[in-house]
Order: C-alpha cells, then structure tokens, then sequence
C-alpha cells in the first residue's frame, strides 16, 4: 500500500473492528501509516526548514524589532520629559501660592529658588527578552533563567524562540 488513496481505503473499511484478525490488520495499517506520516513530515520539514530561515534573516534584515524600540525609546523619552515639566510646573505654582499666601498674610515674600532642569548624563542600555516560542526554546532555559539568556546572548550564542531588544534608561543628575 503505497498509495495515499489505498490507505484511505483500507482505514475505512477497519473503522469497525470485528474480530481479532481485523484488529491485527488494523494495527499495521496504523504501523504503516505512522511510518508514512514520518516520512512525509521529514520530506516537508526538509522543504520548510530552509524557508522559515530565509524568514527569519529576513527579518533580521528589515531590523523590525529595532525600529519598535527605537519608536518606544523616543516615546520613554517624551514621557520623562512631559513628567519632568510637570513636576516644575508644580513646583512654580506652590512658590507662586507661597508668595501670595506670605503677601496676604502681611509678612515679607519669600523667594523660592527655581528648580535646576534635569539633564542626563548618560543612557544606560540593557537587552530586554521576549519569548516568542517556547516550543523552540532549547530546554536549558525553560524556566528560564534570564541571565543564563543574556549570558549566552552576548557571547553572540543565537537561542531559538527568544528575541531581544535593548532597553535604554535615562540616567539623571542634578
């Protein structure tokens, strides 16, 4: 039974098992098309195999996980500054009500000194890990052990099924 259509046949005719010479029959129709499915699934995942690789370099080329952590670096970096401005803001309107509440209450108005602007000084830059397939992932790092990740990572080691992005924080100084 080399035929697909013939296994077909056959499995439909011992979809009913009546005695102990069919279930001997079907046992071996079930062997060969185990054997079968093996075969069948190494001759695609021959095929397949090469392309999910041109898929992923692909990928790797057109740097898309790059971009989305550029765009998010810049939108952390709006929102450090909105939250910076707010804070002065708030600041200048307590010494504004200090003064008036002094000015009200007869008594001299006192100077409250601006906030300094914060700058800073540097960017510290670390790898942030995303598990995009855990099927994939080699079992060492199952539970996983994120600097065992980053570990590996740095030394240049590619892990199937995780990706990564740097993470950039601000440092900050007065």
């Amino acid at each position: 039974m080399n035929d697909l259509a013939q296994y077909e046949t056959a499995s439909a005719q011992l979809a009913t098992v009546r005695d102990s010479e069919e279930r001997d029959r079907a046992l071996e129709l079930t062997r060969r098309l185990k054997a079968l499915y093996t075969e069948r699934k190494a001759a695609l995942d021959a095929i397949v195999a090469p392309l999910r690789e041109r898929i992923d370099d692909a990928k790797r080329q057109a740097r898309l996980e790059d971009i989305e952590g550029f765009s998010r670096r810049v939108l952390d970096a709006v929102a450090d500054y909105d939250k910076r401005q707010a804070a002065a803001k708030a600041a200048e309107a307590t010494a504004r009500l200090a003064a008036t509440t002094a000015t009200l209450a007869g008594a001299p108005a006192v100077k409250v000194p601006q906030a300094e602007p914060v700058k800073p000084i540097a960017v510290h830059r670390d790898i942030n890990l995303i598990v995009t397939d855990l099927e994939k992932l080699p079992r060492r790092f199952m539970v996983p052990d994120m600097s065992a990740i980053k570990r590996a990572l740095k030394i240049g080691e590619q892990i199937p099924g995780v990706k990564w992005e740097w993470k950039e924080s601000p440092i900050w100084t007065k």
